[in-house]
């Protein structure tokens, strides 16, 4: 399917984006659409093909289908599929479908869509130009698929399906900013991109040119000339040339211009003068190239046209109860306790993100009608809004005298009528993160009530599937249906709906984060205060003047540590503890206020300045443990006394010089006191 080569080619210009990250900011925030959701055109043909490959249980082909629904709804986008209509070609390279309806999955397949409150739509002809054309007229966004036919056929935005396992993806896969690959992230491709690429340089004449020459669905191309030449040949502007004869000449004037046409690229091929080509060739194009029937199909695809109805209309909602009948016909685990507790897993974030856009888009639409008295953030999420948004409008379902009858709903599962429940739906925001797989959109932890939604399947459920022999043993029991949940939701989706409920978070974040901030100091204080115990060893190790260690112990305590972009200077520790009970008073011997030893060097007595010291320390002890600490480490003596008089002398004219370079950091220290 598709044109051979052509991905390989355009792969330069792909980006690697999250499906998520263009659903919530091209969709839900810029709102271009007035929808508050990104638009997507799926051919439907495509996911029929991927369905096949499903394996194990009853209906794998509807089970694959009904996943990959279950994933778009997950997101804000509104999707629309495209099923090949009656007028499509007969004959197509790798397909022998004729007729829409001659696939055997169309039917049932359609019934799931209407259940999830998307769109289809059957083309006149083939589904991938019926899709250009709409993504060209700015009736969808972008157009997801594998084939690049679309692009021949004028389309402005193609994404590429999400699957590693896909062959087409394997030699270009999409990774996150982790480097990684995910379940949102996929390739990206825009007309405009290919075309101002330095290296791809194509328009959609171009590439109409290039499928001509390489091959595509409805003809085997030119024999010998490959992606490279095709490539070649078309950036030098003869599609363009080609395409504009075609539409604007008739008779025997076209068919002198594919003469002059062929043997220009014929001359091309020669000379490669416009050095496009990898290389000279003797190739030549055959006489009847192009086939006018192919080209007709590529240059004028049988549409819809310009007719309003094939707009997106998005009036269907999604209806868990019609989606739980589905599955209680479809699959073998639709009984019961299964289809609830499957739901509790993958569909009720999809009933959330529906709710939260029908509501947004109701602020939209009081906003445009002027001021309102009711807002919607003083009710938050009503019932009646879930009953509204949650049941198709052709048949509302009193759910509230059915669930009577099921029993084990939980002590909270009782409905409220009206609009009084102001929360039963989303209670509170419990976290928030920016993860990589969403490109890093700011993203709410919301706490969610399922009690409704549980009520609301159940009215689906018909019970003509009985539970498995063994089936409540084997079940988890753990998890009440009714308890709490827990989902991921796009912050700007929330603020939108329901910005009390955010404000509140941020509020208490920011107060968390102060009181974090504040423990943070204290404990930075408290591992101050922590080290006076292994400062306090140095009693038994003084410290000497005369030496390359100087204040080392003091050095130390006010140690300046690194932390990112941050320094935090932790202080001596009996800075930060509680001043001793009993008054150092002045001394003498020191000249301190605060009974610190001078810690300039002392005057030499007498011709051994250690002995001088020794004898003034015997003379007035410290009146305080604290003060012979802080003695010990400004004035401590040497302990070897049997170094060489040459030695002492060394180490006396070391300390003349040392001495004065110490003072600014014990002033430092007494400066930080002064700002206590």
């Amino acid at each position: 399917m598709g044109v051979p080569g052509l991905w390989e080619v355009l792969n330069p210009v792909g980006t690697s984006t999250s499906l998520a990250q263009l659903a919530v900011v091209n969709g839900f925030e810029t709102n271009i659409s007035r929808l508050r959701a990104y638009r997507i055109g799926i051919d439907a043909s495509i996911w029929f093909h991927h369905a096949a490959f499903s394996k194990g249980g009853e209906n794998p082909e509807l089970r694959g289908l009904f996943f990959k629904l279950v994933f778009l709804a997950k997101l804000p986008i509104v999707p629309v599929f495209v099923l090949d209509g009656r007028l499509r070609p007969k004959v197509k390279r790798g397909s022998k479908l004729g007729k829409s309806g001659s696939h055997g999955l169309a039917i049932h397949f359609k019934r799931f869509v209407n259940a999830f409150g998307m769109e289809w739509h059957e083309a006149p002809g083939e589904a991938e130009a019926e899709l250009a054309s709409l993504n060209q007229k700015g009736y969808i966004d972008a157009i997801l698929t594998d084939d690049c036919d679309a692009f021949i056929f004028g389309a402005q935005t193609i994404i590429k399906n999400i699957s590693s396992k896909l062959s087409g993806n394997k030699g270009n896969l999409a990774k996150n900013s982790e480097d990684k690959t995910d379940n949102y992230h996929t390739m990206l491709y825009t007309a405009t991109d290919i075309k101002e690429h330095p290296l791809v340089a194509m328009s959609k004449a171009g590439l109409m040119l290039f499928a001509l020459l390489s091959g595509g669905d409805y003809h085997k191309g030119v024999e010998k000339i490959g992606k490279k030449i095709a490539h070649g040949l078309a950036r030098c502007e003869f599609g363009d040339q080609l395409l504009d004869a075609y539409q604007t000449l008739r008779g025997p004037p076209f068919e002198r211009f594919l003469e002059q046409w062929r043997a220009q690229v014929n001359a091309e091929l020669r000379e490669n003068r416009r050095g496009f080509l990898p290389h000279r060739t003797s190739l030549s194009l055959p006489h009847g190239f192009p086939d006018l029937s192919v080209l007709e199909k590529y240059a004028n695809p049988l549409t819809s046209g310009g007719s309003s109805s094939v707009a997106l209309r998005d009036q269907g909602n999604f209806d868990p109860a019609q989606i739980a009948a589905l599955c209680e016909e479809f699959f073998e685990w639709g009984y019961r306790s299964k289809i609830i507790e499957r739901f509790r897993n993958f569909l009720w974030p999809c009933a959330v993100i529906h709710v939260l856009r029908r509501m947004a888009l109701k602020v939209d639409e009081r906003e445009r009608s002027g001021p309102s008295t009711q807002q919607v953030e003083e009710g938050g999420i009503s019932l009646s809004a879930i009953k509204r948004y949650l049941t198709n409008a052709t048949k509302r379902v009193d759910v509230h005298s059915i669930s009577n009858a099921f029993v084990n709903r939980g002590p909270s599962s009782s409905l409220i009528t009206g609009d009084e429940d102001l929360s039963c739906l989303i209670t509170k925001i419990i976290g928030s993160r920016q993860h990589a797989s969403t490109d890093g959109i700011l993203e709410y932890r919301i706490e969610v009530l399922p009690t409704q939604l549980v009520e609301i399947s159940n009215t689906g459920i018909k019970g003509t599937r009985r539970e498995p022999p063994g089936a409540p043993e084997t079940r988890n029991r753990d998890t009440d249906p009714n308890s709490p949940l827990r989902l991921w939701v796009a912050a700007s989706i929330l603020r939108r709906v329901y910005p009390r409920i955010v404000d509140e978070f941020v509020n208490r974040s920011q107060s968390s984060r102060n009181r974090k901030r504040w423990r943070q100091s204290l404990e930075i204080s408290s591992d101050a205060t922590d080290n006076v115990t292994s400062l306090m060893a140095l009693n038994h190790s003084p410290l000497r003047y005369g030496n390359n260690h100087g204040l080392r112990g003091l050095s130390d305590t006010l140690d300046t540590r690194k932390g990112g972009s941050r320094e935090v200077l932790l202080l001596d520790p009996w800075f930060l503890t509680a001043v001793p009970s009993e008054s150092l008073g002045r001394r003498q011997s020191t000249g301190f206020l605060f009974g610190f030893c001078n810690p300039e060097p002392p005057e030499i007595v007498g011709e051994d300045p250690e002995i001088a010291t020794d004898e003034k320390s015997h003379h007035d002890p410290p009146s305080t443990r604290f003060q012979r600490f802080c003695d010990q480490i400004l004035t401590a003596p040497s302990r070897n006394s049997r170094r060489s008089k040459k030695r002492k002398v060394v180490e006396q004219a070391a300390l003349n010089v040392q001495g004065p370079s110490k003072r600014p950091r014990t002033s430092a220290a007494l400066d930080a006191l002064d700002l206590m």
